[in-house]
C-alpha cells in the first residue's frame, strides 16, 4: 500500500468522523436551541446570502421533471367569480398564489425561516 493511499484513506476517515460528529451535535442540540438564537442564525444566513459573489447566479432544476409535492391546505378568495385568486400551502414548499385559477403560480413565502406550511387562512 502506498503512502498516498494511506493519507487519502485517513483523510476520508477524518472527514467521515467529522461529518458524523457534526450531525450528532446538530441533532442533539436542535431542540435545545432557543428561538432567538435560531432567528439570529437565520439573519446571519440572509446577510451572507446578500454578500455572496454568487447571489445573482440563477438556479436551474436538473431533474427529475415529474416532481410533485404534498399540499396541506387551499384557500379560495370569495366570492368566486368576482375573484380568481387561490392560495395553496405546501408541506415542504411554502405558499403559492394564482390569480388565474391555476394557469400560472407564484411563490409568496419562499424566503422565510420555514417553508413548511400547515394551514392557509384568508381574512374576509
Amino acid at each position: 500500500m502506498s503512502i498516498h493511499s494511506l493519507v487519502r484513506g485517513s483523510a476520508r476517515g477524518i472527514a467521515l468522523s467529522s461529518l458524523l460528529l457534526l450531525t450528532y451535535v446538530a441533532v442533539a442540540g436542535a431542540q435545545q436551541t432557543p428561538p432567538e438564537q435560531r432567528h439570529q442564525w437565520f439573519q446571519n444566513h440572509l446577510e451572507m446570502k446578500d454578500q455572496s459573489p454568487f447571489k445573482n447566479l440563477p438556479w436551474q432544476l436538473l431533474g427529475p421533471m415529474n416532481i410533485s409535492g404534498r399540499m396541506t391546505d387551499i384557500a379560495v378568495v370569495q366570492p368566486k367569480g368576482d375573484n380568481y385568486t387561490i392560495y395553496v400551502a405546501g408541506a415542504s414548499g411554502g405558499v403559492w398564489k394564482t390569480a388565474n385559477e391555476g394557469v400560472s403560480w407564484e411563490p409568496v413565502f419562499e424566503h422565510e425561516i420555514s417553508t413548511s406550511i400547515g394551514d392557509v387562512t384568508l381574512a374576509p
